[in-house]
């Protein structure tokens, strides 16, 4: 999916994942995206990369912990590495052991003995994670789901600060002939150009 961005100056593009339980199915899966970008003449290579992977990198993960099919995991990270991404979340928390699906639980309690992990996630291309903010898993939404909600904010860091309120001239001015005059002598600049 490519949504617009920067005033339609340019593009975000995202790719969605739902990949399957199965774990030749997914290396399969992860193979098959990577082999996908690698084709040069592709113009719209991911900026995101989300979903939920069924699958995780590394034992923090989860709980028990334990490796995923070492297959699997090699091709996505693979196809991260082909692709620049990066788990922002991971990046933003090394040591963090947080959930994203769990068996036998519900967010309210959460038994010792539950399977947990984070196999919800989004990564970013390398060189905009400085511009991403706010990686988090929300247990407290509302959507109707046995997963949570992993979100993320992106920026533009060159947008002007704009501050708290709502922009609007003083009332006064809109009775000044003159400031009058020089808005409409700005906003014919403007429309010329």
């Amino acid at each position: 999916m490519s949504i617009p961005w920067n005033n339609h100056k340019s593009t975000l593009n995202f790719l969605a994942i739902y990949a399957p339980n199965n774990e030749r199915a997914s290396e399969d899966l992860w193979r098959d995206v990577k082999t996908y970008y690698d084709d040069k003449a592709i113009p719209k290579k991911p900026h995101f990369v989300l979903g939920d992977f069924n699958l995780v990198e590394d034992e923090i993960d989860r709980r028990p912990a334990h490796r995923d099919d070492t297959g699997a995991v090699d091709t996505l990270k693979a196809m991260l590495r082909a692709l620049r991404m990066q788990d922002g979340f991971r990046k933003e928390y090394p040591d963090r052991c947080a959930f994203t699906w769990g068996l036998n639980h519900s967010p309210d309690s959460i038994p010792p003995n539950a399977s947990l992990s984070r196999i919800d996630r989004i990564y970013c291309r390398r060189d905009m994670y400085f511009s991403t903010r706010e990686w988090r898993i929300h247990l407290d939404h509302t959507v109707g789901t046995d997963h949570e909600l992993v979100s993320a904010t992106y920026y533009n860091l060159d947008a002007p600060f704009i501050g708290k309120g709502r922009w609007q001239i003083p009332g006064f001015l809109l009775d000044c002939a003159d400031f009058m005059e020089q808005v409409n002598d700005l906003c014919a600049l403007a429309i010329a150009k």
